[in-house]
Order: C-alpha cells, then sequence, then structure tokens
C-alpha cells in the first residue's frame, strides 16, 4: 500500500504496517465527512487563502429521545369530536367496560381448562358460564325468598321506625344533632310527598322489581361482550399494536398482559371479600338479634364491593336498626364492625389481594367520588379497577423512565471526550494527505 506522494521531490519514508494501516482508516473516514472551508488553498487547487476544504471529524451523539409531534388542528378537533360521542353514548361505553372486567374476571379459569385439560377455548368459556349460571341460581334459591320475606317486614316497618327516630332525634339535646336530623327528616317528607305518599323504601323495592328484565337483558349482553373478547383478543391484541412503533409493541403487548392478570386478580379477590364479609356480617347478626339481619347481611356484603368507604356504607342501615331496639345492641354492631374492619384489612386483604393492583386509601377515595360524580352508583363501582388499570400504566411508564435515565448516568463523563478526541486525531492525520492529493492533482 503506498502513501501519499512526497512533497519538494523528497523520498517517501517507509511508514510501519501499523501506522500505513491507521493513515488509511483515516482516509476512509475523512471521505465520509464534511468539508470546511480552511485558509491556506483554493477549492480547485488553487493558492487563494480561505478557500481550501479539509475534512474534520464528525463525532455521533446517541440519544433516546424520539423526535414527537405537536397536535394538529385537525387532531386536536378530532380529539374533541371522540370524547363528545363517547359521552354521548357513555351507557355504552360502561356496558362494554363491564363486560370486559368480566372477561378479565374469567380469563384465569378459562386458561386453566384449555392448558390443564386441552379443552377447546369455547367450550371452556362454555363450562365457565354454567358455572357462573349455577352458582348464582342456588345463591338466589337459597336467599332470594328469606330476603324478600325480611325486605318486606323492612318496607312495612319503615313507617314506624321513621317516626321513632323522628321523635328520638328532634328530641335531642343537642342542638347539632337536632338541626341536622330536622334536615334530613324534611327531605325524607319531600320525598315521600314526590312519590305519591308512598315511603322511598317502598319506591326503591318498585324500582328494582321493575328493573329486573332490564337486568336480566343486561346480563346476557355482558356475557356476549365477554365471550367475544376473550375469543376475539388476540386479534383486537394484534390491531391495539400496531398503532405503535415496531419497537413499542413487545411493550405493549407485555402491558397490557400485565394489567389484564392484575385486574383479573382484584375482580376475583373483591368477590372472595363481599362474600365472606357479608357471610360473617349475616351471621354475627343473626345473633346478636338484631332485626332484619338477613337484609343488613346482604347490604354488608353488596356494599363490600366499593373498597374502603364500602364497608362503612354497609354498617350504617345495621347501626340505625339497632339504635331502634337498644342502644346497647347498636354499641355491639358497632363494635362487631370495627373488629371485622381490623380483621380485613390485617388478614384477608393481605392475603386475598395478593398479586393484585394496589392503591392507596386516598387514592381510592377520590376514585369513587369522581365515578359517583360522573354516573352514580355504577361509576363509583367501575372506578377503582379504571384507576388500577391507569395505575400500572403511570408505574410502567415511570419504570421505563428510570431505567433511560440509569442507562444514562452509567456512562462514564471522559467517553464522549475521549471520543471526541480520537476523532480530531484522525482528522488531523487525514488533513496533510487529502491536501497533498487535491494539490497534485490541481498539477
Amino acid at each position: 500500500m503506498s502513501n501519499s506522494p512526497p512533497h519538494d521531490g523528497q523520498p517517501q519514508a517507509q511508514l510501519p504496517e501499523s501506522r500505513l494501516r491507521a493513515q488509511a482508516n483515516a482516509t476512509q473516514m475523512s471521505e465520509q465527512m464534511p468539508t470546511i472551508p480552511v485558509p491556506g488553498m483554493a477549492r480547485g487547487g488553487g493558492d487563494t487563502p480561505g478557500q481550501a476544504t479539509a475534512a474534520v471529524p464528525v463525532v455521533s451523539v446517541e440519544t433516546d429521545e424520539h423526535p414527537r409531534r405537536g397536535l394538529t388542528p385537525a387532531t386536536f378537533l378530532l380529539t374533541l369530536f371522540a370524547a363528545y360521542f363517547l359521552y354521548k353514548v357513555q351507557i355504552v361505553v360502561i356496558t362494554l367496560i363491564v363486560g370486559i372486567l368480566l372477561a378479565t374476571a374469567i380469563t384465569g379459569p378459562i386458561e386453566l381448562l384449555t392448558r390443564r385439560f386441552r379443552l377447546p377455548r369455547g367450550l371452556a368459556i362454555l363450562l365457565v358460564y354454567l358455572g357462573i349460571i349455577a352458582g348464582l341460581s342456588l345463591f338466589f334459591y337459597l336467599l332470594i325468598p328469606p330476603v324478600i320475606g325480611e325486605g318486606t317486614r323492612f318496607v312495612r316497618a319503615v313507617p314506624t321506625l321513621l317516626e321513632d327516630w323522628r321523635g328520638q332525634l328532634l328530641t335531642n339535646d343537642n342542638a347539632l344533632i337536632r338541626n341536622a336530623a330536622m334536615r334530613a327528616f324534611e327531605a325524607i317528607d319531600a320525598a315521600q310527598g314526590a312519590g305519591g305518599g308512598m315511603p322511598v323504601p317502598t319506591n326503591l323495592a318498585l324500582g328494582v322489581v321493575s328493573g329486573i328484565g332490564g337486568g336480566l337483558v343486561t346480563l346476557f349482553t355482558l356475557f356476549l361482550i365477554a365471550f367475544y373478547w376473550i375469543t376475539e383478543k388476540t386479534l383486537i391484541k394484534r390491531a391495539v399494536s400496531s398503532l405503535f412503533a415496531p419497537g413499542q409493541r413487545t411493550r405493549v403487548l407485555h402491558l397490557w398482559h400485565e394489567v389484564e392478570i392484575k385486574m383479573g386478580a382484584w375482580i376475583r379477590g373483591q368477590l372472595l371479600l363481599m362474600g365472606i364479609v357479608g357471610g360473617l356480617a349475616t351471621i354475627t347478626y343473626g345473633a346478636m338479634g338484631l332485626p332484619f339481619w338477613l337484609v343488613l347481611g346482604v347490604i354488608a356484603g353488596l356494599t363490600e364491593a366499593i373498597p374502603n368507604v364500602g364497608p362503612v356504607l354497609g354498617a350504617v342501615p345495621a347501626v340505625l336498626i339497632a339504635l331502634s331496639v337498644d342502644w346497647k345492641l347498636a354499641l355491639g354492631v358497632v363494635a362487631f364492625v370495627s373488629v371485622l374492619q381490623l380483621l380485613e384489612n390485617a388478614v384477608l386483604v393481605p392475603r386475598i389481594m395478593k398479586g393484585a393492583v394496589g392503591l392507596s386509601p386516598l387514592t381510592v377515595i377520590l376514585a369513587i367520588l369522581a365515578g359517583s360524580e360522573f354516573r352514580g352508583i355504577a361509576g363509583a363501582l367501575l372506578a377503582v379497577p379504571i384507576a388500577g388499570a391507569i395505575s400500572v400504566i403511570l408505574n410502567d411508564m415511570l419504570r421505563e423512565k428510570r431505567e433511560r435515565e440509569q442507562r444514562h448516568d452509567e456512562r462514564r463523563p471522559g467517553d464522549w471526550l475521549r471520543q471526541a478526541w480520537r476523532g480530531q486525531r484522525a482528522g488531523a492525520e487525514t488533513v496533510p494527505n487529502v491536501v497533498g492529493a487535491r494539490a497534485n492533482a490541481g498539477e
């Protein structure tokens, strides 16, 4: 391999092979580098100062940031239109969300049947549905008749209970309790007047009876949504992941899987907690001789669906009923509810909710308030699982951000200086060769 032509007729010195290889590499690098004017030589090989060009090293800087496009007016308008459309069809959206939550809750048993017993997915879904229907039928068969009887007696006793509470609270020595009771009874009287003189629980009972048909239709719709969601989940995942960059698709699918696992564990655990708390409350209220103990136990189990706040809401009717009998019985109910709450927080929740998504009490309360403001009881029930899914996504984003910052911090501070120095040294060795070659070409 020959070096660049000698200057002023001097013989070419024999260079070591390592030096020749380094100069060859530097020459190859210079061909890929931009050129800038250098004083002392013309661009065409002349001697006009300030017109020479020479290769300079370019140090590449690696970055993890990707260019992001701004929000265009068209995108903004489309976003507003989509939000308005979802708001107008919020009933459909809520039904879809409940169906997806149902599918998430039963995904575990379905996967168990398909993997262990090699059953087709459609047959596994059908068997799980049959199990759910059989369990609900047995539950209603054993519980509904006595609950209806207790509920009928409770509805008939409501006017008497209201009059007893009115006489006790409106004559209380405490002005704060007396004023609060007065406002509460005024609201009750206004509600009774709007309902045609029927007490509020009677209106509630009639509403429940009239909504049974709609509830059955809704349940059938939820089963259909869950069925098609589970059977078409692979296609839905593929369609959603295709909306992201190829480098982000694996992360999106992993995040989807994580949300699905944690939300399914949370829903199944919440249902188990409802059964345990409702059963304990029913047995204890019956043993204490509390009137309408079966109805109050069912209420305690149903309100357990709302974390942190539900146990308190479920205890309020029991305490009020106990106060109509004896204040000692009311103290016993309060003591039982307190012990049950401690048992739930210390033993049941850590064991049952292990592996499920966890939310702080403040987050749960804020989510329930926001959901109830948006859609009443249904919004309050759906607020917690939706907040849990958002929490999983935010935690993944924060973890990815911390990992990126950690990778950036692990780079030694002198690495970029060393890289720049090597590039400048290679460029300095390349400049004389390039200048000499262009000078000879000009001759």
